[in-house]
Order: C-alpha cells, then sequence, then structure tokens
C-alpha cells in the first residue's frame, strides 16, 4: 500500500502547515490542536502502519466533523463558494468561519485516509 501511505504523508505535511500558520490567528490554540493532531496521526499512518490506531483517526475525524457541523449555520446561506478564494485575509466573520469549516472537512477527510491505513 506505498500510495496510501504517501497520501498519508502529503496530508501530515499539510496539516502541519496548516497548524503553523495559525498563529496569527485570533484563537489559534484550538486550530493548531486540530490540525496538530492530523498532522500526528496522518505521520504515524505514513510511518508505522502496523501500529497505527485507526480510532484514534475515528475520534479526530468525528471531533472535526461535529465542530464543522456546530459552524456551519454561521455561515450557510451568507457566504458564495467564491468568496472563499477571493482574497485571502480575512474579509468578512462569515467567509472566516466558512473556511473554517472547510477545513475542518479535510481534517475528517484526511482522518479517513488514514484510517484506511488499518484496514487489511
Amino acid at each position: 500500500m506505498g500510495w496510501l501511505r504517501g497520501a498519508n504523508l502529503v496530508m501530515a505535511l499539510v496539516f502541519a502547515f496548516a497548524a503553523a500558520v495559525q498563529h496569527n490567528d485570533p484563537d489559534p490554540l484550538p486550530w493548531m490542536s486540530i490540525y496538530g493532531a492530523g498532522a500526528a496521526a496522518s505521520a504515524w499512518a505514513a510511518f508505522a502502519p502496523a501500529t497505527f490506531r485507526r480510532w484514534l483517526a475515528g475520534l479526530i475525524g468525528t471531533v472535526a466533523v461535529a465542530w464543522a457541523v456546530a459552524l456551519v449555520p454561521q455561515a450557510w446561506g451568507k457566504v458564495r463558494f467564491t468568496d472563499l478564494f477571493a482574497a485571502f485575509e480575512m474579509k468578512t466573520p462569515e467567509v472566516e468561519v466558512a473556511r473554517e469549516t472547510c477545513g475542518l472537512v479535510i481534517v475528517a477527510a484526511g482522518m479517513g485516509l488514514a484510517a484506511l491505513v488499518g484496514r487489511r
């Protein structure tokens, strides 16, 4: 399963970068924590798949999904999809929440990928 290890390594790097750029966020600790947890789990899945625990990916993914669901009402119907990519600075609080929700969905997807490592 070489491609799966490679994909988990890419996700680990993406999540590590996402955690690193949160330092100037108004609330960096929760975001650095979820992205850092995703990076750690993805790296573990990439480098030590035989010992990787699928429940860890499930736990992190569940937290990400629950958090995203909690954020959706703040942005649903208030933000156009193109607004997410129009500029990288914070345009409106709703755009920021929509971007954060997308990040959480990516974490959940990454944890789904990591969980595949444990399947045989």
